[in-house]
């Protein structure tokens, strides 16, 4: 995390000035590293604008990959089974906050992917994206263990039986001689 954001600083120490009065964009996305069936995952979009003007009309489209469902969004925006979207103005230095929450709904995937992106002209070129995976585990209650826990304990039960089986055959063998 700490070198992320000293690499992030340096990174952005060395990018050249905007010209005077454009928009430099940022954007990031976050959220968990891992997650299972089931579980909501609240994403966190964070875009700014680090240039020297403001910029109007930001179109920010969050994309719903498959193996999640989404949920809500904060604040409310146009949402359908693929996307969610976001109309912002942001002033020079001015950053703005998304969040979206979406579940998961299907553990078929390894990964979970999202990518945001903001554009100013509907349908234009992103002028910035960012994107967050998450791994997909499977949960307790899927696990192999738990699925076949009869025949694990059926099992454990039987090999217990035939340990105390053979020891007391044992224990009788050595007091008949």
């Amino acid at each position: 995390m700490i070198a992320t954001a000293v690499l992030s600083a340096v990174l952005l120490a060395a990018l050249p000035a905007p010209a005077e009065g454009q928009p430099r964009l940022s954007i990031s996305v976050d959220n968990t590293a891992a997650a299972i069936t089931g579980e909501r995952l609240t994403y966190t979009v964070v875009l700014r604008n680090l240039g020297t003007a403001a910029v109007d009309g930001l179109a920010l489209t969050q994309s719903v990959p498959s193996g999640l469902r989404f949920d809500a969004a904060e604040p409310s925006g146009t949402a359908d089974a693929a996307a969610v979207e976001w109309s912002v103005d942001l002033a020079a230095g001015g950053e703005a906050v998304f969040r979206s929450t979406m579940t998961v709904v299907g553990d078929e995937r390894a990964r979970v992917a999202t990518i945001a992106c903001a554009r100013t002209v509907q349908d234009g070129p992103p002028l910035v994206c960012a994107s967050h995976s998450a791994r997909v585990v499977a949960a307790a209650a899927d696990s192999w263990v738990t699925r076949n826990r009869w025949y694990v304990a059926a099992g454990l039960l039987a090999a217990a039986g035939v340990a105390l089986f053979a020891r007391r055959r044992q224990s009788a063998r050595e007091e008949n001689d």
